[in-house]
């Protein structure tokens, strides 16, 4: 509408024109046919596409064909060269140990060492019955615990020939029937110290102390220490007795002052309880293989022999171990015999019972896994639970050994009677049970009587101990003290009380209600995870490991076959080991008692949260090992150290630090490369240990290879391959060793 003045007028628009159908129609076709043109261009244009990309991917695939085939052509001739050069060493490694063995046992002839060849039937089972034979001789007790350092170092022996050190590894028959001789000969020893104790306290009134007037015996050898008190004139003001060069002092309740006991304390770096725990082993133990007991006993002679008469010692036939230290002989005809031979003899054959807190216990024997378990354990899946108070054995292992606690009773004194000298003879040991009302309760148990009053009770009154804690041992923590239980076979923390720990002076002080072995618990994955290691080439065929674990540092010179303790962080307790060279098994054991545990079992991952590469046992196994080995091969001319990365390098590889080294260089100043190690490849990275973030590029110019082995040789010098090929077989043995034994890849 518009205004023109006061009048109104209206606007009309114009009418739209109207569209045919047929121009509906044709512009609906036009409509279709442009549709379908871009349609069809647009198929056209991918067919295109897809033509080229399958054609580019075809080359593309081609060519990776192309480059795994010359890859894998390439990888087999690395491999079989350094198969090759390890199949060389391994020769010329199995000949030198023939030629060590044969210059052992010749060495071993010409001084009339009193020790047999433990790889020789005849001359172990003579040196056995010899030791079988020979009576305790509590007169001359040096004489008798220098036997017993005989049988220890025998055990050692059988230790090197299963281990194969200095020796061929024997058959799985063969090492089945020594581990049989290994476990038994601690029976042996405990024989004889329990005729050599039954003897003293037979005369104790002839080995009275000048001062006491007491029964009291000290003696020691470096592998054991002998300790025996009795209480011969029962003086009530007596509150306590001391071994002196034990630092040994045990105060005794005032119920037994007046009482015929005798104590015995011994002290021995030789764990023969704790395998008796099933948390010993990481799975449970399998039983013994029949192999040894089909037509055999457990103490009978060894294989190849016969217990006829004229061999062995000459004129006697082999005496089973089982009719000396108590062990129930078999039915068969010949242990009647034995047993009925023995028990005429008198005094020489006199069997022997074992106390209730011996040191080895005949279970011990047969709990003894013929073959190791390998392969990943769950400690959430063991069979039998820990109760609340035992000691988990796969943490924490006793520091030096046990102390093995023992009440005894004291046979009655002779009585003089004119000319005449009465007396009662013993033949056995008899444990003493304390207290002594709890024995009269169990024998009237049947009439009603009141149990047996609780320990803390005032009729049962701690034990009172002080004593030194052990030399040689590093103590980075206040220990766990925890005591033997007979029943359960297991090391319990309940009974003990009022511990007090002076680490300043290296004393410790405890109450307790069990006459029974101690044990100081140490945990033995205090050093892992490792902050750092490093293997460098220090001259020729000698090579520098050291490892900084979680508390304690060592380095190790490894030159040859034998290495020593170089440096250390512990250089007070470690100071017996300093520049002391040996093999590398038993440099290991000794790292090992003295508390530097740098040697992860097969469950440690288990145990140590705060790893900073938890992989599968399979994947350690089957890759780690080869990564060893290489590196061993490779460690006169390269030297390897930890990396960051590792870490982060998932469970499919490995990643650490290598660079060549030849003539000494310092390894802050050398060029560090970082080598990924894979299943089936390894190679170069471009990156290096202070880059921000982790980048698996390859380094320019380098090509990937199937090990660590031909990755490092293939850019070596000329200098590099000359020291590669001159080390010694044992010298790379030896480092392999060190390695797989320290997991360093696994706990860095």
């Amino acid at each position: 509408r518009g205004f023109h003045g006061d009048k109104h007028f209206a606007l009309a628009m114009p009418p739209k024109p109207k569209v045919s159908n047929a121009e509906k129609e044709r512009l609906k076709r036009e409509e279709e046919e442009r549709k379908a043109k871009e349609e069809e261009e647009k198929r056209q244009r991918e067919e295109k596409e897809r033509i080229e990309r399958e054609e580019k991917e075809r080359l593309e695939a081609e060519e990776r064909a192309r480059f795994l085939a010359l890859e894998e052509a390439r990888f087999s001739k690395e491999k079989e060269k350094a198969l090759s050069y390890t199949e060389h060493q391994k020769k010329q490694l199995i000949e030198w140990n023939k030629e060590c063995q044969s210059r052992k046992k010749w060495n071993s002839y010409i001084s009339c060492a009193s020790l047999p060849d433990p790889s020789d039937d005849k001359s172990l089972n003579t040196f056995i019955n010899t030791y079988i034979t020979t009576p305790a001789n509590h007169v001359k007790i040096d004489q008798t615990l220098e036997g017993v350092a005989s049988c220890l170092k025998l055990c050692e022996e059988l230790e090197a020939l299963l281990c194969g050190d200095g020796y061929p590894l024997p058959s799985e028959h063969t090492a089945a029937q020594d581990k049989e001789i290994l476990h038994s000969l601690p029976l042996l020893i405990q024989s004889k110290l329990d005729q050599m104790t039954l003897a003293f306290l037979r005369d104790a009134e002839r080995h009275t102390d000048a001062e006491t007037h007491n029964l009291h015996v000290e003696s020691s050898i470096p592998q054991l220490s002998y300790c025996l008190w009795g209480n011969v004139i029962k003086d009530p003001r007596l509150r306590n007795f001391a071994f002196k060069k034990r630092s040994f002092v045990l105060e005794l309740p005032k119920p037994l002052l007046l009482l015929d006991i005798a104590f015995r304390l011994i002290y021995t770096p030789h764990d023969t309880l704790s395998p008796q725990n099933t948390s010993f082993l990481p799975s449970p133990a399998p039983t013994l293989h029949d192999d040894t007991a089909v037509g055999q006993d457990p103490g009978a002679p060894r294989r190849g022999t016969s217990p006829q008469a004229g061999e062995g010692t000459g004129d006697k036939g082999a005496i089973g171990l089982e009719h000396v230290v108590g062990v129930a002989p078999g039915p068969g005809p010949q242990a009647q015999e034995t047993s009925g031979s023995d028990a005429a003899k008198g005094d020489e054959s006199i069997a022997i019972k074992a106390p209730e807190a011996s040191v080895v216990a005949t279970s011990a024997v047969q709990q003894q896994p013929t073959v190791p378990q390998e392969g990943p354990v769950d400690v959430a899946k063991k069979t039998t639970p820990l109760a609340e108070d035992e000691v988990d054995l796969r943490a924490f292992r006793a520091a030096r050994g046990p102390i093995v606690m023992e009440l005894l009773e004291l046979p009655a004194l002779a009585k003089v009677v004119k000319n005449w000298t009465i007396k009662k003879v013993h033949s056995e040991l008899t444990s003493f049970v304390y207290p002594a009302e709890l024995k009269q309760n169990r024998s009237n148990q049947q009439d009603g009587a009141a149990p047996p009053p609780l320990p803390g009770s005032s009729a049962w009154p701690p034990i009172g101990i002080s004593m030194k804690l052990p030399d040689r041992f590093i103590f980075s923590r206040q220990p766990r003290v925890a005591r033997w239980d007979k029943e359960s076979r297991a090391w319990k923390t309940s009974g003990i009380q009022d511990v007090v720990f002076n680490m300043e002076e290296r004393q410790v002080s405890l109450q307790t209600f069990y006459f029974s072995p101690l044990a100081l618990m140490m945990d033995v994955h205090l050093n892992l995870p490792y902050r750092s290691w490093l293997v460098v080439p220090k001259g020729p065929g000698t090579t520098h490991l050291s490892i900084a674990g979680a508390v304690t540092e060592v380095s190790i010179e490894i030159k040859g076959d034998i290495c020593c303790l170089a440096q250390t962080s512990e250089a007070t307790q470690l100071a017996h080991l300093i520049n002391r060279p040996m093999t590398a098994r038993l440099l290991m054991k000794e790292l090992r008692e003295a508390g530097a545990n740098f040697f992860p079992e097969v469950d440690a991952h288990n145990y140590v949260h705060d790893t900073a590469k938890v992989c599968d046992i399979a994947k350690v196994v089957a890759e780690e090992q080869d990564v060893y080995k290489h590196m061993a091969l490779l460690a006169s001319a390269y030297g390897f150290r930890h990396s960051r990365w590792n870490k982060l390098a998932g469970k499919e590889s490995v990643i650490l630090q290598s660079c060549e080294c030849i003539h000494n260089a310092i390894p802050e100043q050398m060029n560090w490369s970082l080598c990924v190690v894979g299943r089936k490849r390894c190679f170069k990275l471009q990156m290096t240990e202070e880059s921000s973030e982790l980048s698996l590029t390859m380094q320019t110019g380098c090509e990937t290879h199937p090990d660590l082995f031909s990755t490092l040789e293939s850019s070596a010098s000329q200098e590099a391959l000359n020291g590669i090929k001159r080390v010694t077989p044992q010298h790379i043995d030896t480092v392999t060793q060190w390695l797989a034994a320290t997991k360093l890849l696994e706990f860095s």
